[in-house]
């Protein structure tokens, strides 16, 4: 006599397989684009310019998952050569980079700089005299990171 098992409701069965593998591959590209964060800055510091470290140590990547919340990966500092103000002042605009995250529902990763004039040096003239680095810092580090961006995902999400 044969035996059998009675297999019902399969459309149920498929739908939650399909959920448990989009939320599998979801979680796996939010550590894939971790990873990215972390690699864009490694290679965005050195590009910055440097006059007294303070810029490049005010770099940050705060990672953002539902069921973690906030994961901050490399926390952004003040150079105390620049006087505690500085410090006070990356860590403040830090802070605010931490409130945002916080508020996210979703998954995702933030990158930067935490220096307040960040923004005025990335935007800044090319032709100017840059100490050792130069404008468009973070965006030259994404860019030369875009195939390594999409390996890293890639590389995460064959782990399922």
């Amino acid at each position: 006599m044969a035996t059998g098992i009675r297999i019902t409701d399969l459309e149920k069965l498929q739908k939650k397989l399909t959920q448990d593998l989009v939320k599998d591959a979801t979680q796996m590209t939010y550590k894939g684009l971790v990873r990215a964060g972390m690699a864009i800055v490694r290679d965005a510091v050195p590009g910055a310019p440097i006059d007294t470290g303070n810029l490049r140590q005010s770099a940050y990547v705060i990672g953002h998952s539902p069921a973690d919340n906030m994961d901050v990966k490399r926390e952004a500092k003040g150079n105390p050569a620049r006087g505690a103000e500085e410090v006070a002042a990356v860590q403040q605009e830090f802070d605010m980079a931490k409130a945002y995250v916080a508020s996210w529902k979703a998954y995702g990763v933030l990158i930067g700089f935490a220096a307040s004039y960040a923004g005025y040096v990335h935007e800044g003239d090319p032709t100017y005299n840059w100490h050792n680095g130069g404008p468009q810092y973070l965006h030259n580090a994404v860019m030369m990171n875009y195939d390594n961006i999409i390996r890293l995902c890639k590389e995460e999400i064959t782990k399922i």
